[in-house]
């Protein structure tokens, strides 16, 4: 059986990318949050899909973008202590890292 991990818009229905951990599809999708903000990633999902021998496909929800962006958000809060937004927080650190 193998796994991989997709990130869908779910206006458009198209396929924005595809992950072999979930932690890369997270990573991907902070990526977006922190560059774009959260409206860039309120319309996307996180799905597990599980591709077997026989090519049966199973799919399961993990996240929708505004689950995505509360953990962020509680994450940010409870590692920095402060009020500040997590696209605030986010964009000063890649702003950092990339000077």
């Amino acid at each position: 059986m193998t796994i991989t991990f997709e990130v869908w818009d779910m206006e458009s229905a198209n396929q924005i990318g595809s992950f072999g951990s979930e932690s890369d599809a997270r990573a991907f999708l902070k990526e977006l949050l922190c560059l774009n903000g959260a409206d860039t990633v309120m319309a996307l999902s996180l799905a597990a899909i599980e591709h077997d021998e026989s090519g049966v496909v199973d799919q399961k929800l993990i996240l929708e973008g505004p689950d995505f962006v509360a953990e962020v958000e509680r994450a940010s809060r409870g590692l920095n202590g402060s009020q500040a937004t997590p696209t605030e927080a986010d964009r000063a650190a890649a702003e950092r890292t990339r000077t």
